[in-house]
């Protein structure tokens, strides 16, 4: 409730006011979100990388791997979570050749801190087929 010219008015009477939830509002603001997972992803994304730890920060969704450096994303990562949407798992690379030390990640899983060896050290993620899949 607000006092707006003397009058009390409910904030939801008011045209185009809506409930956001704490990710969705944290997402518009540019804020880091309050949620103890990582916030929801939007349509086909496979991969949400963030740039602080537990699922914070500035974060970018992709649905195709390669090298991170086209991005703007090399070396900047400090967690990582493939949704439980996503159909292959993904693996992540200390070189932008995709060699070097690697870590793999099936859907659903993530990493909320990457550790000394992985945070801010992956330059290359790409999809794998799941057991079973060719």
């Amino acid at each position: 409730m607000s006092m707006i010219n003397h009058s009390i008015n409910d904030i939801h009477g008011i045209a185009n006011v809506v409930d956001l939830s704490n990710d969705a509002a944290a997402n518009v603001s540019g804020g880091a979100s309050t949620a103890k997972g990582p916030a929801f992803p939007g349509e086909h994304v496979d991969v949400i990388l963030y740039s602080g730890a537990n699922f914070t920060g500035r974060r970018l969704e992709i649905s195709t791997g390669g090298d991170l450096a086209g991005l703007g994303w090399a070396n900047r990562a400090s967690s990582v979570y493939v949704p439980k949407t996503t159909q292959r798992s993904w693996v992540f690379t200390t070189r932008k050749d995709g060699k070097g030390l690697n870590f793999t990640l099936k859907p659903g899983q993530g990493y909320r801190r990457l550790g000394r060896t992985f945070d801010n050290n992956i330059e290359y993620t790409k999809s794998v087929p799941q057991p079973g899949e060719q």
